[in-house]
């Protein structure tokens, strides 16, 4: 399935690949969720089914203002039955979701993740109503590291079974992803560091375990002058067939999305905006 932008293309060298995750980390408000909207539409336009699983919240409101626009761009009849949505607060309901039972025990000095082993035949998960069919399918995860937010505190004590319920997911996504044949993208939180006045890019949240099971990482960055805030700029943070951090591109929110920008309509933005301020003297 490609990419529906050119630049994100380029950077996965054509089509995204089935069993593979994809992860596209970026401070909030820069237009995650907005991204994998236009990916999802393309993907079900395509003749591809797409499961959503979101952890963000707020996900309505979006798809129903902009998945319309998306529809109307990409010219053809969109099929509501290919896409399945399902909305999770709690770790442990998407592993069942997912087909495993696990649950946190909070009760000791260090909290531990109990794995108590396959769910049972009659409880339903994601192989009764999706798992079934195999082909053009995309799997999308919104985000991938919210889901611990709330029962797993970011303090050193949570650090390794947090690592180890990231592996646990991400495993088991990836499982589905190969019983289906579809790629899995996901959104994940940046971070930068307050004390550090010199960090250009911020970091990517979900630790070694998520870096490592991600071939694919891209940073959504949001440039900080003003002029640019409908702009952003995509850097391929790691990528199978170059080197990191060697390939970048521009996009643009428009009233119809996201659509491929360049190095010229930057340059050309802020000449515009500085010729704009002399002109004011």
């Amino acid at each position: 399935m490609k990419a529906h932008l050119k630049g994100i293309a380029e950077m996965f060298n054509g089509d995204y690949l089935a069993s593979e995750l994809y992860s596209i980390y970026a401070t909030p408000s820069s237009g995650k969720t907005l991204f994998l909207i236009g990916e999802a539409v393309q993907a079900i336009k395509n003749g591809y089914r797409v499961l959503w699983l979101d952890t963000e919240g707020g996900f309505d409101g979006l798809w129903n203002y902009w998945r319309p626009i998306y529809d109307k761009r990409f010219d053809g009849k969109y099929n509501d039955s290919a896409f399945f949505y399902k909305r999770f607060s709690k770790f442990e309901d998407m592993m069942a979701y997912l087909g495993e039972s696990v649950e946190f025990d909070f009760t000791k000095s260090k909290t531990e993740m109990i794995y108590h082993g396959k769910i049972k035949k009659g409880t339903p998960t994601v192989y009764d109503d999706f798992g079934r069919l195999k082909g053009k399918t995309l799997i999308i995860i919104d985000s991938l590291t919210n889901i611990f937010r709330h029962h797993l505190v970011t303090s050193t004590q949570n650090f390794p079974v947090r690592a180890d319920a990231t592996g646990m997911l991400i495993s088991t996504l990836i499982l589905l992803a190969a019983r289906v044949e579809a790629p899995v993208i996901a959104t994940n939180h940046a971070s930068l560091n307050p004390t550090d006045r010199y960090q250009a890019h911020a970091d990517m949240r979900g630790g070694n375990t998520l870096y490592y099971s991600s071939k694919y990482i891209v940073l959504l960055d949001r440039p900080r002058k003003k002029v640019l805030q409908s702009f952003r700029h995509i850097w391929a943070v790691r990528t199978p067939i170059a080197q990191d951090w060697a390939i970048d591109r521009w996009v643009k929110i428009t009233n119809d999305g996201y659509i491929d920008s360049s190095e010229e309509e930057i340059e050309k933005t802020i000449d515009g905006k500085n010729d704009a301020s002399e002109q004011s003297v």
